[in-house]
């Protein structure tokens, strides 16, 4: 696993904390999703899962460059089941990461300390948000998604991964193209 993708779950897990926290009480929101159907004996099965929220990208990217003025170099982009997280690269060599979390339609940001490596832009993204989860669901119905996670490579390219949690214990990150084909698959 990358150091970008450890750091995603991290990111992705706080700031879903951070969202079920939001609720202006201080308490976690309940969960409203459905439990998996039932099944025999020796049957694993996993528990319904949300959609990865990989339809709030371009809306979040789309609001975020607004609201700074034009296209941003990025390091990171992920969604979870709740939010997107933007990673922008900081203004200045040696300053803060900007992370940005989309949640409910509003940008919320957080400094994070600095960072290092491979930028995007916003227009290398090419992904159907419709299907490019969908394969790696249907092939792997025992296991609930986590985050997808597209993350810069040299020369503004971008790859696309989503990470899982198998029903039967542990993780795998999962390449996917931007149209749902998966391109390689690692147990972490």
């Amino acid at each position: 696993m990358t150091r970008r993708v450890a750091a995603s779950l991290l990111s992705a897990a706080l700031a879903a904390a951070l969202a079920a926290c939001s609720d202006g009480g201080g308490r976690a929101a309940p969960d409203t999703t459905a439990a998996g159907p039932t099944a025999g004996p020796g049957t694993v099965t996993a528990p319904a899962a949300r959609p990865l929220r990989v339809d709030l990208i371009a809306p979040a990217v789309a609001e975020l460059e607004a609201d700074l003025g034009g296209p941003q170099d990025y390091f990171e982009i992920n969604a979870t089941t709740s939010l997107v997280n933007l990673f922008l690269a900081p203004l200045q060599p040696g300053g803060p990461v900007r992370g940005y979390a989309y949640v409910d339609g509003e940008l919320r940001l957080e400094e994070l300390p600095t960072g290092s490596g491979s930028t995007f832009r916003a227009a290398a993204i090419s992904i159907d948000p419709e299907r490019v989860t969908e394969r790696v669901e249907a092939e792997l119905p025992t296991s609930t998604p986590d985050v997808f996670v597209i993350e810069g490579g040299p020369g503004g390219v971008v790859r696309y991964t989503i990470v899982l949690t198998s029903a039967l214990g542990g993780q795998l990150v999962v390449e996917v193209a931007g149209t749902g084909e998966i391109v390689s698959v690692d147990a972490v």
